[in-house]
């Protein structure tokens, strides 16, 4: 049976705008039906870093949020923030794309590092914003993790 992710991605690679994406595109849904999730994982970060495919935004809301539990939750908010700083127009547009991530269930589930590494760009984000009082509350956890 097909999963609504394994039908998004295809439909991506389907009206990939040239085939530098589309063969990139290919290979998460390559990686998708094999469930190699570290391979995706790696391929994700890459992938963003490198630019090589537009829109992450719906890449994750469609995709790879279906399966984020799977993936190394260290490598997963590393990716997050790379989409935030690559994809994003403004610090409020990351912020919004990182707020979830906060989310009482899926922040018991992850590692300190992956915490860590997600309440510190959450802060950073906020100083930008010149929301000083509100940086402060986000990264008050962090003195009990680090």
């Amino acid at each position: 049976m097909e999963t609504a992710s394994q039908k998004y991605i295809d439909e991506r690679v389907q009206s990939a705008p040239d085939e530098s994406q589309k063969a990139e595109l290919g290979k998460l849904s390559e990686l998708y039906q094999k469930r190699l999730w570290h391979q995706m994982t790696m391929e994700l970060r890459r992938i963003t870093k490198e630019q090589t495919v537009k829109d992450m935004l719906p890449l994750y809301e469609s995709f790879v949020k279906e399966f984020e539990g799977k993936l190394n939750p260290v490598e997963l908010i590393g990716w997050a923030v790379d989409v935030s700083r690559g994809f994003c127009a403004t610090p409020t547009d990351a912020l919004e794309f990182l707020t979830p991530f906060l989310d009482e269930a899926q922040m018991a589930m992850r590692s300190t590092p992956a915490k860590i590494l997600l309440l510190s760009e959450i802060a950073r984000l906020k100083l930008t914003l010149n929301m000083h009082e509100e940086s402060k509350t986000v990264s008050h956890p962090l003195d009990s993790l680090l």
